[in-house]
């Protein structure tokens, strides 16, 4: 992985390349090549690139990229025509008052100024990215500083209450091979896919009954159609104890079987130390389609990585939103231990299914083939005696009909 790739640091425009997050890294396969940008460069953001070979590396302007009044459009490129590609924006962190406990953010109306504040992901500042990557396991997170936060409502925009001391956190992880995270939700993975997890740590709340959301916006090249979501249920919790679900959110390459992806389990942890205790639900709200005309007139994308790739072309791009909310009612809130921890799979190729493993479906077989076996021996043991005693019988009657002559 590299960070900022390119950036000269005698670049006079400030700040300079040690406060923008650019976190570049490839997926080298035998043919083709994933490019991965991560960044919190304007809006906290993923861009997936797939190459048609292997010799391919990311050009970025930095000149244009590190001044926030210019036209962010086409300052990121590669040095080769991309197969296909993808982005995923996170814009806002929305905080609602549940005072009625229904852990469902759909329940309130935008317009109550009382019960909504919104958090712009893209006016928060971000720490340097090398202070938190791990090289030899390939994971790196891009956290925020703690720092006042903007609030906004349906109405206006000012200083939230209290100054933050917490830290919102996006952690991405590749892979090399094929396997399981080792902490729960288990996700699967494979050299294709990278896992985010997203970490809301010891936010001040505006409400003693606050709930957090989060607003996202997925991507393609592809222009024929919206994306796509689809969830399937299991008869399996192996991996994620009391979770039978799982909501595959994915972009359609048109002509070809597939392309990018969002993968989770409805779930996310209220501690560091992940259980099915401390598990709560994570909610979606459907998948609201971006047309053309609208986002043409939504300059706020414009401040993130997919744009400075896509350019203006981003506003006819296949496009949609969702947000995804956390919580339980009587879970007592985000307040009971201000941590909140949720786990994505970000890929491409076909989502991930869960199957039935091999240790369960030796149990189930062995559960039900003994009894099998058993009422098959007794079959047999009952045909054989029976058999044995009509021969018996046979036999006894033989020798008097013998004795009688």
């Amino acid at each position: 992985m590299q960070i900022n790739p390119g950036c000269d640091t005698s670049i006079p425009h400030p700040p300079a390349c040690d406060m923008k997050n650019i976190v570049y890294a490839k997926a080298e396969g035998p043919t083709d090549t994933i490019h991965y940008i991560f960044s919190t460069i304007g809006y906290p953001s993923v861009l997936t690139v797939l190459a048609p070979d292997t010799s391919g590396k990311v050009i970025i302007d930095w000149n244009k990229l590190l001044n926030d009044t210019t036209d962010w459009a086409r300052t990121v490129n590669f040095t080769f025509e991309p197969v296909y590609s993808y982005g995923m924006i996170f814009r806002r962190l929305y905080e609602y008052n549940d005072h009625n406990d229904k852990a469902d953010m759909s329940a309130y109306s935008p317009e109550q100024n009382d019960t909504w504040k919104i958090h712009d992901l893209k006016d928060m500042k971000w720490q340097p990215a090398d202070k938190f990557i791990d090289q030899r396991h390939h994971v790196v997170t891009l956290q925020s500083m703690p720092q006042e936060w903007m609030c906004k409502n349906h109405t206006e925009v000012y200083p939230c209450k209290s100054n933050q001391t917490g830290t919102i956190s996006f952690v991405w992880s590749l892979f090399g091979n094929n396997g399981r995270s080792s902490v729960l939700p288990h996700l699967e993975y494979n050299s294709n896919i990278t896992h985010m997890d997203l970490v809301i740590d010891n936010i001040k709340p505006e409400y003693s009954k606050s709930r957090f959301a989060m607003e996202m916006f997925l991507m393609s090249s592809d222009k024929k159609s919206h994306t796509q979501s689809k969830d399937t249920k299991s008869i399996d919790d192996e991996y994620s104890p009391g979770v039978f679900k799982m909501t595959d959110w994915s972009t359609n390459m048109g002509d070809r079987p597939f392309g990018g992806f969002i993968q989770w389990k409805p779930v996310c942890y209220y501690k560091s130390a992940r259980g099915r205790e401390n598990a709560s639900k994570v909610r979606k709200y459907g998948f609201v389609p971006k047309d053309a005309a609208a986002m043409k007139k939504d300059f706020s994308l414009q401040y993130s990585v997919p744009y400075a790739f896509f350019g203006a072309r981003l506003h006819t791009l296949s496009m949609n939103a969702t947000n995804v909310s956390f919580g339980l009612p009587k879970d007592k809130f985000y307040s009971k231990t201000s941590y909140t921890a949720w786990t994505a799979s970000v890929g491409y190729g076909n989502p991930p299914v869960d199957k039935v493993s091999d240790v369960i479906t030796i149990v189930i077989a062995t559960g039900l083939g003994i009894p099998v076996i058993l009422i098959i021996v007794g079959a047999i043991y009952l045909f054989i005696k029976k058999r044995l005693a009509k021969n018996k019988v046979m036999k006894d009657i033989t020798e008097s009909y013998s004795q009688i002559q």
